[in-house]
């Protein structure tokens, strides 16, 4: 089973149909074990998207055949990442890791506070690397299946190393029935200055695509509702009618 977060007012807020086909879309790629990539322009709710699915995870499990097991949702915003070498990449995913232990046992909590905690000064990458693969080790051992959400990743892919795009790839390979990653970019991969510099990730990527489009008017008048929630004056339907229209 998906095991519940401890959720903010601000996720909660939104409808349980939130972007109701693309969770959809998601939830397919998660249940057949594969990896995808989630594109929008900006504006367009890519990240909010994301950032629903990662914190409303029981939502997701809604949308996942009954006979698969224990999922969890790691948000690994690389916009965050500070440094563009291994070692800050492998750190900064154990870190992830830690901010979202509640979501696992007791057991396993333990255990990615300690490979974090003892790693998180680490400049040689061997040490958080050989921590970040025993982790994923564990996670395997008790069939959990945990999807990395990369968002940002143009942006990741513009500046990092070749080594850093091909330990991605060979994470994925340690771990491929454990290990699932959904990226979110505002293009195709085809887009990106230099695709080619992807190797064998630019073939993990591009296989399952999914378009973040117009909203559906139930979620766009969500969307108004929220906006103007603290407003001395509310818009009429007229108005609001006009809002949708332009905004298409």
């Amino acid at each position: 089973m998906i095991e519940l977060t401890k959720e903010t007012g601000f996720w909660t807020s939104y409808p349980d149909t939130y972007r109701a086909k693309e969770i959809q879309t998601i939830a397919n790629w998660i249940a057949a074990g594969e990896s995808g990539s989630v594109l929008g322009l900006v504006g367009c709710g890519r990240s909010h998207l994301l950032g629903f699915l990662s914190h409303r995870p029981e939502i997701l499990r809604r949308y996942l055949p009954d006979d698969v097991g224990q999922v969890v949702l790691i948000p690994v915003d690389l916009y965050n990442l500070p440094v563009q070498d291994l070692s800050s990449l492998y750190r900064f995913i154990l870190h992830e890791f830690y901010w979202a232990r509640g979501q696992f046992s007791e057991e396993i909590q333990s255990t990615i506070a300690q490979l974090y905690l003892e790693n998180r000064a680490c400049l040689d990458p061997f040490l958080p690397q050989m921590a970040l693969y025993e982790l994923l080790q564990l996670l395997q051992s008790k069939r959990i299946r945990i999807v990395l959400i990369l968002n940002r990743f143009h942006q990741f892919c513009e500046t990092a190393t070749p080594a850093m795009i091909n330990t991605l790839r060979a994470l994925r390979d340690s771990f491929r029935e454990t290990l699932i990653f959904i990226v979110g970019m505002r293009n195709d991969i085809s887009y990106l200055p230099n695709p080619e510099s992807l190797g064998d990730l630019y073939d993990l990527l591009v296989g399952h695509v999914c378009w973040v489009g117009a909203m559906t008017e139930q979620d766009a008048l969500e969307m108004l509702n929220r906006h103007f929630q603290g407003a001395t004056a509310q818009p009429t339907a007229p108005q609001t009618a006009m809002m949708l229209k332009l905004s298409g």
